[in-house]
């Protein structure tokens, strides 16, 4: 159900016999995913105005003749739009004041949506302009439900901070500074590192594991099957509490916190602390305590069905997001196990299987509109990465693109990245270009854009220079913008030669090494998660990646697509066959012969359209786990629209604090 900021946007592109708007959107509003959701839901289609060429042929090609409303979107200068279309069209404009007339608009430009949304339905009667400091309040109080100057001790001062980081979005930096302002002035939470818990999730995240894991061991006697404490004043805090300590602690038996933190561990943003057994630990804290490995698969299991199997859950980019985040973290534990029960073999089959099958339903409908979406405050798809680095580049940047890397694995690498003193900020999911094979997707995150403007069959797109087509076309230098794959033939060491050349001021590189584990022979999944932890625990990846971030560039790191075992169908000699190990999708220049391919495999294969592919590329892709190999081989590979192919991580790496 659209919230009622959106039924009013969208109220401005919903006039009947009006068929074509250009619509004016500075503040990017109908770019949103609920706008674009309702949007979608009326049959009308967004069409970005990006390159002139590009829309004049999308346009012509797509949308000219057809019968839905069309939206054509720009960021506030229509003059660049066609005069034909033009003349066509009802213009619109829509923006954020529109909706806000008394609040200041630089600071609801920092508002995520859902937040916005809540505002507008919290509006008072106002009839003055407010300041930005005055509309920081609002935004705090009735956006965040944040009272900054009703937080009056310590257990609503962490109750506040809980309730604010079990949301993704950190809080805009002037409602931020707001806060921090109010509570500073309160000497009680002077040992509390106010500006970096409020103002960084992750960091208040790695504060609460520390505070978490001390509490836990002192709670236990210290009898931890693993130790996870390594800050000896802080585990004294816990073991002695005392108002007089000059360390603060988290008072985690509050009822205002201890009533949150569970959320917290069911979402896996805490990690449960390895002990012996739970004797003495209270009720409400068992759910951070675990003494056997199965009983957190089997409850990450229980989670993920209850969300698929719930009507009254909403499915959106951001929840999919979630789901292959918990997803990661429940199979790279599984595989880490060594061994598990027939019957939990069984369930994570059946969850994996249920899951593709309620993404696939919706990948077919919320796809394309979900390529338009914003890439601010972060991106939503792998071709939208390069523009959002532009938009956020202050120096020296550098994307790593780990090839063929899926969540589990991802979760492997992160872990061991951390252990080499390596930190993840700043944690997304986002869509791959579908087919998901290389030639599309990879060189759709170099291009800065979708596969209509670049893909041509029978070509392999070259990579260099769309990257420096696209950070010439944001006013560096060829030279500044470089591109590295490493291959057989050059290492991570040749990679970080030419990344430190003086030169560089962006940085591209491909690396390899997850991939060629994923398409090993013979490896089991448990022998490929074995394998990547073992890879990222010899250190060569941290120090590369320590090496740039000492070189002073802002690292960013995401895969290009994902990966996922299958079983072969038999040979199938129609079609190209996408890549060696993109065995989940053929390609056909012609419609007609995709679908007499499809139609005699109906069982196995399924055609795949989308806005985002060229015209003449025709995409037949395996159904859920099948694969075009032997018959009921066993291989690793891509290309299809399963979970773990089609959403991939997208992170900032920092050293830690």
């Amino acid at each position: 159900m659209s919230s009622h900021l959106t039924d009013r946007v969208i109220a401005f592109v919903d006039t009947p016999d009006v068929r074509l708007f250009v619509a004016a959107d500075p503040d990017r509003i109908l770019s949103q995913e609920e706008p674009a959701a309702a949007l979608l839901a009326r049959h009308a289609a967004v069409l970005p105005f990006e390159s002139p060429v590009e829309f004049r042929y999308l346009y012509e090609t797509q949308y000219r003749h057809g019968s839905n409303v069309l939206v054509v979107l720009t960021e506030g200068d229509i003059s660049r739009v066609p005069a034909d279309v033009l003349s066509r069209a009802r213009v619109v404009r829509i923006e954020l004041s529109t909706f806000f007339p008394h609040l200041a608009t630089e600071v609801l430009r920092q508002v995520p949506y859902a937040i916005l949304a809540r505002l507008y339905d919290a509006q008072d009667l106002q009839t003055a302009d407010l300041t930005v400091r005055e509309t920081a309040r609002i935004v705090a109080e009735k956006g965040y439900d944040i009272s900054a100057a009703s937080v009056s001790s310590e257990e609503t001062l962490y109750a506040t901070l809980l309730r604010l980081h079990l949301h993704e979005q950190p809080l805009p930096e002037c409602v931020a500074d707001y806060v921090v302002g109010i509570w500073r002035q309160d000497a009680r939470y002077a040992g509390i590192p106010l500006e970096r818990l409020i103002r960084n999730r992750r960091a208040f995240l790695d504060y609460l594991q520390q505070h978490w894991n001390a509490w836990a061991s002192a709670q236990l006697g210290g009898q931890l099957s693993v130790s996870t404490v390594s800050d000896a004043s802080l585990a004294a805090a816990y073991r002695r509490p005392s108002a007089t300590n000059a360390t603060p602690i988290v008072p985690w038996a509050s009822l205002s916190v201890r009533t949150v933190i569970d959320d917290y561990f069911d979402m896996s943003l805490l990690e449960p602390v390895h002990a012996v057994s739970r004797d003495g630990i209270p009720a409400w804290a068992r759910c951070g305590i675990m003494v056997d490995e199965g009983e957190y698969v089997s409850r990450r299991i229980d989670k993920l069905t209850a969300m698929l199997d719930d009507p009254r859950q909403s499915w959106d980019v951001a929840a999919w997001g979630a789901v292959v985040r918990d997803l990661g973290l429940l199979l790279a534990r599984y595989y880490a196990m060594q061994s598990a029960t027939s019957t939990m073999a069984s369930d994570v089959v059946k969850l994996l299987g249920s899951i593709d099958e309620h993404f696939d339903t919706w990948l077919r409908t919320n796809y394309d509109a979900s390529l338009s979406l914003a890439y601010v405050p972060r991106p939503s798809s792998v071709h939208q990465i390069s523009p959002y680095l532009a938009a956020a580049r202050q120096g020296r940047i550098a994307l790593i693109v780990m090839d063929g890397m899926n969540w589990w694995q991802w979760s492997i690498l992160a872990r061991g990245l951390g252990e080499h003193g390596l930190h993840v900020d700043d944690l997304a999911s986002v869509l791959a270009c579908i087919p998901t094979i290389t030639s599309i997707s990879r060189s759709a995150i170099f291009a800065g854009r979708l596969p209509r403007s670049f893909f041509h069959l029978g070509s392999t797109p070259d990579e260099t220079s769309l990257w420096q087509s696209f950070w010439t076309g944001n006013g560096l230098a060829p030279e500044q913008a470089l591109l590295h794959v490493v291959g057989p033939t050059s290492s991570l060491d040749q990679s970080l030669e030419r990344a430190l050349l003086s030169s560089v001021r962006v940085f591209g590189a491909v690396v390899p090494q997850v991939d060629e584990l994923v398409h090993g022979e013979g490896l089991t999944p448990r022998m490929l998660a074995a394998a990547i932890r073992k890879w990222v625990a010899d250190g060569d990846l941290a120090n590369y990646l320590g090496a740039l971030l000492d070189a002073g560039y802002d690292i960013y790191l995401t895969a290009d697509h994902g990966n996922t075992a299958a079983l072969g169908i038999g040979p199938c000699a129609t079609g190209i066959l996408a890549e060696s190990n993109g065995r989940r999708a053929r390609i056909f220049e012609s419609e007609v012969v995709r679908d007499d391919f499809v139609q005699a495999r109906s069982q196995f294969t399924q055609a795949w359209e989308s806005a985002s592919l060229p015209e003449g590329v025709h995409a037949a892709l395996c159904r859920g786990n099948r694969a075009f190999a032997p018959q009921n081989q066993a291989v690793n590979c891509h290309g299809g629209i399963s979970l773990l192919e089609v959403m991939v991580p997208f992170a900032r790496i920092a050293k830690e604090r």
